[in-house]
């Protein structure tokens, strides 16, 4: 499950971008809704397979996001081919070593940067907290974003079809004519 919101920064703690709109002050959750997918099966006299296609609604809604404080590792410039399962796993379980009080939501990728051109992303990998600590070790540090009008995609899938989503979002900014900076959230 993957979730994705956009956030209009107004007072930015911490500057932030995203994705393929590389902009600081909206912030957006992909999140994934099985009621916003319909299968369809389709069957062929020649053959008996039974082939499913699925069709997945990409609708761009807003909130209020309430803001968060996460306990992250930073990378600022990772070779988008280094981004994998293990990846993840490994950092999610390097945060959660850590001593802090978490809770307040599902572990994130937040990103400020994604270099299509150089194939480079400025991200950080995070875990949401209830308290911020009174001590972060080295290599690690706490990123504050703050309550502000956000948009998002619903989307439960595959990592595979999840490009719809930035897709939609990107769509959203640019026929809105929304200006700023932004932060892209992915929570899992």
């Amino acid at each position: 499950n993957l979730h994705l919101k956009l956030t209009k920064m107004k007072n930015i703690i911490i500057a932030l971008t995203v994705l393929t709109f590389v902009l600081i002050g909206y912030y957006f959750f992909i999140t994934t809704d099985k009621s916003s997918t319909k299968t369809e099966n389709i069957t062929t006299q020649k053959e008996e397979k039974i082939v499913t296609e699925e069709i997945i609604n990409y609708e761009v809604k807003s909130e209020v996001f309430e803001g968060k404080n996460y306990l992250a590792v930073m990378f600022d410039t990772l070779p988008m081919e280094e981004i994998s399962g293990e990846f993840f796993a490994k950092n999610y379980a390097d945060i959660g070593k850590q001593i802090a009080k978490f809770g307040n939501g599902a572990p994130s990728a937040l990103f400020y940067i994604w270099d299509t051109e150089n194939t480079t992303t400025k991200m950080a990998i995070a875990i949401p907290l209830e308290e911020i600590p009174t001590k972060v070790n080295e290599g690690f540090k706490v990123i504050s974003v703050p309550k502000n009008e956000s948009f998002y995609v619903d989307y439960y899938g595959t990592y595979a079809k999840m490009e719809g989503a930035h897709e939609a979002i990107n769509e959203y900014i640019f026929t809105n004519n929304l200006k700023g900076q932004y932060v892209a959230i992915e929570e899992y």
